[in-house]
């Protein structure tokens, strides 16, 4: 072990720092893995412990006094923590010292817990006063960071700081989980907001402080008095440092910021925790990789680890004492971990002496100690894109065996019992799940309508309202704007009337002025509106030549555009209304000059400048090719994820896929009655038209499928002995099956692949030869078939009550795949990239692809290598 750090040449020899680190409590965020430790034990790259990052980096800031609060599971951390031996702490004097509650100490109403960081160092105040600090540093234990504190300490003197924070920038959606912090140029704090609803901020606390002890003790009292007066005795209402006590010191207006250098991560979440350690492994976690301030712990005893014949480890961390005889992708193995042949581990942490079976297949799961996975069962999900969240991950908590052959599916939490699963949820008429009655659902869980036990699944697309078909065309919502605006030229007027003859701060002109105003905006609005939809035009020209035809919806859709022109042609017509009610000349008595309905245009002027620089930036970006990918790919994605089932939804499993009529059947057919694509077929209306009328409907086109008129559409098939039905009961099918002239998304995932594909043809044409925009293309498809090959393919059949009752023909996954990559395979293969980079999706599609999907995802990889090897032969590389 190197010796202990000197104190930087910039701070006082004599300089008194005592450190507390702050232990937390239950951790309940923390579900199953909190039970039965302390969050600050929770292993951490398989060797580690939480708590060893804030005690390591204070060994490297030569700050010897330290103090661990722990308030639950104490005896959790003691054997870890070693007196402190392992950072050099246990000393005859000073050194280490480990604080938990306990009866008789300090004043008589400070026993028992702590509620919240402020509450806890609240009732530590004698102790502090007695220890007499200079500086009082304060840390959580459960952050993964590496700092060296003395820069910090010595700025907080230099500028006289009764607090300094560590600061760290996160994600806007985190930082509404944290205290958002606000600085000056000077990094003076001038405003904290303690988990705040919604901020636009990304600067939050480390939760690493630096305080001032007297004025801190000072103000903890004096908040104490204010608000835990007439409160419970046993909380001194203090809570955590965003709520009362930083917000205090901010007003004193002595309170700096710094940044944090390196990595830091709050991991007090399971998709926190998860996904500090894909960091890891992907080489961002720089904690480990100072010399000078290494990660010090108790080091584990154990014999070196082993990996077997057939084992396999993929950017992947092991421990001492790990024994892997299966495969291992992008997981941590702690110490003694054993992976049995044929298992198959991903995106997961495995803690001590998990074992996982021959056959099981474990992701995007947390699995404790002790834990066992039985011979083939399957826990948890493959991780459905780049973003972790807690409902996606599993959990396996500590003793816990998953018997063999199990299903965990993801989101749950499985300890010594069966898995947590959702309670049964009533569902209305129209298929929706009812929020009466219901209980809470598992983290992340997903329910999914399956309206009866053995009912099929059915996709959970939207369908096309009437609201949808009546602003869908480009020209609504303009006219709504101009007509609004011509009502209120007619109106206003009326208003202005009788209101006073002259109004402070509205336009102060006579009516030859208001003449000439009104007359400027009308000139302008109607040139600047044509020059709008000329740019648009030649975006809408441009998008159409360089990229498709089929994204020019995309365009015609935006609300930006369809607004701008509307503010744009509503001023106009606003102004020349608002002309029409001015009357007389200056000097006139009998003059009227509309005050308000002139100073409303000018305001309209202003909003249409405005929208106009918004529709400028909205241009520029949504002319750029990564925008257009991405915002096609958002939304087949999203269809993707409604239409096709999770593997272990009840009607995933049914398998029926074929049906024979028989012989007792016939059948009436409805033919289309006009050409066009199939944008909906109304699923859940069907079954229960087919139910009500005792019948088997049979829906022969499928989702985008051109049909011209008079070609059959439907089959209605019914006993030979009920009788034909009226032709008005059918007629009430035609509304179920509906065919227009465009292809939408609603319930098309085919329609967002093709749309992709058709940029990458025209980029990879003669004309073009832009293969980098078709690997771009073909990133966003590897987004999308990630998703497919882990859902189950959607069943052909639905029943009730043991009875079929519609028959449809849903777009299959591997449809999709092959609508995916043989068109840009086959237009890209004089391109070395757009092979290569096909090879790499297939690889990544293959280790994690349900079973049924790989024979044509392996199909599909040996095309794509030997187009890669002719490619390669023929340019001689």
């Amino acid at each position: 072990m190197p010796g202990p750090p000197r104190r930087s040449p910039g701070l006082p020899a004599d300089l008194r720092v005592l450190a507390v680190v702050q232990a937390g409590g239950a951790g309940s965020r923390m579900d199953l893995l909190t039970r039965e430790r302390a969050k600050p034990a929770l292993p951490f790259a398989g060797t580690h412990a939480l708590v060893d990052f804030p005690l390591s980096s204070l060994r490297a800031s030569g700050i010897a006094d330290v103090w661990v609060s722990v308030q639950y599971q104490s005896g959790s951390l003691d054997v870890h923590l070693a007196g402190g031996r392992p950072w050099d702490l246990d000393r005859t004097h000073g050194g280490f010292r480990r604080i938990t509650p306990e009866q008789g100490s300090g004043a008589a109403h400070d026993d028992g817990f702590s509620h919240g960081n402020a509450d806890g160092l609240f009732r530590l105040r004698d102790d502090v006063r007695v220890h007499d600090p200079d500086v009082l540093v304060v840390l959580s234990a459960d952050h993964v960071f590496s700092a060296d504190l003395r820069p910090a300490l010595a700025h907080h003197l230099d500028v006289g700081a009764e607090c300094t924070l560590l600061t760290a920038e996160v994600g806007v959606q985190e930082a509404a989980e944290k205290m958002v912090v606000h600085t000056d140029d000077r990094g003076r704090v001038t405003g904290v907001e303690y988990k705040p609803e919604s901020t636009d901020a990304t600067t939050v606390a480390t939760e690493i402080f630096l305080y001032d002890p007297r004025v801190l003790l000072t103000e903890l009292e004096r908040l104490h008095r204010e608000s835990a007066a007439g409160g419970d005795p046993d909380d001194t209402g203090l809570g955590d440092f965003g709520e009362l006590l930083l917000p205090a010191l901010v007003e004193r207006g002595r309170v700096h910021a710094l940044p944090l250098e390196g990595y830091w991560r709050d991991v007090g979440r399971p998709a926190a925790y998860l996904q500090a350690h894909r960091d890891l492994l992907a080489g961002r976690v720089d904690v480990f990789d100072h010399v000078d301030r290494p990660v010090l712990s108790p080091t584990p005893a154990g014999a070196p680890a082993w990996v077997g014949d057939g084992g396999e480890l993929d950017g992947s961390m092991v421990s001492p004492g790990c024994r892997v005889r299966g495969r291992v992708v992008r997981s941590v193995l702690g110490p003694d971990v054993v992976v049995e042949a044929g298992a198959v581990v991903e995106d997961s942490v495995l803690m001590r002496r998990a074992v996982v079976e021959a056959g099981a297949r474990v992701s995007a799961c947390v699995v404790d100690e002790w834990a066992r996975v039985g011979r083939d069962a399957v826990v948890g999900r493959p991780l459905p894109g780049t973003r972790v969240t807690d409902g996606a991950i599993t959990l396996v908590g500590r003793h816990a065996v998953v018997a063999p052959g199990d299903d965990v599916p993801a989101g749950a939490g499985w300890s010594r019992g069966p898995p947590r699963e959702a309670p049964a949820r009533p569902l209305r008429e129209d298929g929706s799940v009812s929020d009466d009655d219901a209980s809470p659902a598992p983290r992340g869980s997903r329910t999914r309508d399956t309206d009866r036990e053995d009912l099929g699944s059915l996709p959970q697309t939207r369908s096309i309202s009437r609201w949808d078909r009546v602003w869908r065309p480009f020209w609504v919502l303009p006219t709504v704007i101009i007509v609004v605006a011509t009502l209120g030229g007619v109106f206003m007027p009326v208003l202005d009337r009788t209101l006073d003859d002259q109004l402070p701060y509205f336009f102060p002109g006579g009516p030859s002025g208001a003449r000439d105003m009104l007359g400027n905006i009308a000139g302008a609005m109607i040139s600047v509106t044509g020059l709008v939809f000329s740019i648009t035009m030649v975006v809408i020209q441009l998008a159409s030549s360089q990229y498709s035809p089929r994204v020019l919806g995309d365009f015609l859709s935006s609300r930006i555009t369809q607004v701008t022109l509307g503010i744009f042609a509503a001023s106009f017509t606003y102004a020349l209304t608002v002309l029409r009610s001015v009357q007389g000349e200056s000097g006139e008595s009998a003059q009227f000059v509309p005050q308000v309905s002139v100073t409303l245009g000018f305001f309209l002027v202003l909003a249409s400048v405005g929208m106009f620089l918004a529709f400028i930036h909205h241009i520029t970006n949504s002319i750029q090719v990564s925008s257009i990918v991405s915002h096609l790919g958002e939304d087949t994605v999203d269809v993707v994820d409604r239409y096709f089932p999770e593997p272990d939804a009840p009607g995933s499993r049914l398998g029926l896929n074929t049906w024979d009529p028989g012989p007792g059947r016939t059948a009436q057919t409805l033919p289309a009655l006009e050409h066009g694509s199939v944008v909906e077929v109304d699923h859940r209306r069907l079954v229960a038209w087919a139910e009500e009328h005792d019948v088997v409907v049979e829906v022969l086109p499928q989702v985008g499928d051109f049909v011209p008129e008079g070609i059959p559409a439907v089959k209605v098939w019914r006993e030979v002995r009920a009788g034909q039905l009226d032709e008005d009961d059918l007629e009430t099918l035609r509304p179920m099956v509906v065919v227009e002239k465009d292809r939408f998304f609603h319930q098309d995932p085919a329609f967002g692949i093709r749309k992709l594909v058709d940029i990458a043809e025209r980029a990879l044409s003669p004309g073009i030869n832009d293969p980098t925009t078709a690997v771009q293309v073909v990133d966003e498809l590897h987004r999308i078939l990630r998703l497919l090959v882990l859902r189950a393919e959607l069943p052909a059949l639905v029943t009730r009550d043991g009875q079929v009752r519609l028959v449809h023909r849903p777009q299959r996954i591997g449809q999709l795949v092959d609508l995916a990559l043989a068109e840009p395979l086959h237009y890209g293969q004089d391109s070395l990239q757009v092979p290569r980079r096909v090879v790499v999706v297939l690889e990544d599609l293959l280790t994690v692809a349900l079973p049924e999907h790989r024979p044509l995802l392996e199909r599909w990889l040996r095309t794509a290598r030997d187009l890669v090897g002719d490619v390669a032969e023929g340019s001689g590389t």
